[in-house]
């Protein structure tokens, strides 16, 4: 198989989970997917109250076997850690993101100016690429406001948010707002 077809392996199995809600029987058959692996990330076993995009994340590489080139893990943090121990993670605003490539998010970055201030600031949130053309992107993330999501924005807007990618797994992002239980934002 070539990249190029693994990578579009990524994003269709990503996309069989779009629409997933929390607490709903898909959501309960990814975390039954993700909690059978072993060992379990820091042997922690992910519940339904659990914030989930990374879990989301793992879960397709798990079903597609791809532990080794995309790590998994039940936090952003840790998950970063893993893409910066087997070389695959890049930091670099020349850097346009390909299909299935992992992007990672800081809602709290405070930069002014991102286009040329580095986010050093806490992941929070990561999600896969689907599609990305140099100037738009678009992503699929778990634990939008309690469901996974399908957004679209330009890579300019979506650099105000992250700086990180780890390397094959795609992203492409807009920018929506959700004031529900949870209070998150998307790009």
């Amino acid at each position: 198989m070539t990249e190029n077809e693994l990578r579009q392996k990524v994003v269709s199995t990503a996309l069989a989970w779009l629409g997933t809600q929390a607490n709903t029987t898909k959501h309960l058959e990814m975390l039954a997917i993700y909690n059978a692996q072993r060992p379990l990330p820091r042997g922690w076993k992910m519940k339904v109250t659990d914030f989930w995009c990374a879990a989301f994340v793992s879960t397709v590489s798990l079903q597609l076997g791809l532990r080794d080139i995309m790590p998994t893990e039940c936090g952003c943090p840790g998950m970063v850690r893993l893409y910066q121990k087997i070389g695959r993670w890049v930091e670099d605003d020349a850097y346009i993101p390909s299909p299935a490539d992992v992007i990672f998010y800081d809602w709290q970055d405070s930069a002014t100016n991102y286009a040329t201030t580095d986010n050093i600031g806490h992941p929070d949130h990561v999600g896969i690429v689907l599609d990305c053309d140099g100037q738009n992107m678009t992503i699929i993330e778990g634990n939008c406001d309690t469901t996974l999501f399908l957004g679209r924005c330009d890579l300019e807007t979506n650099k105000k948010i992250s700086e990180r990618l780890g390397k094959f797994t795609a992203t492409v992002r807009n920018r929506s707002e959700s004031h529900g239980r949870q209070g998150s934002w998307s790009e």
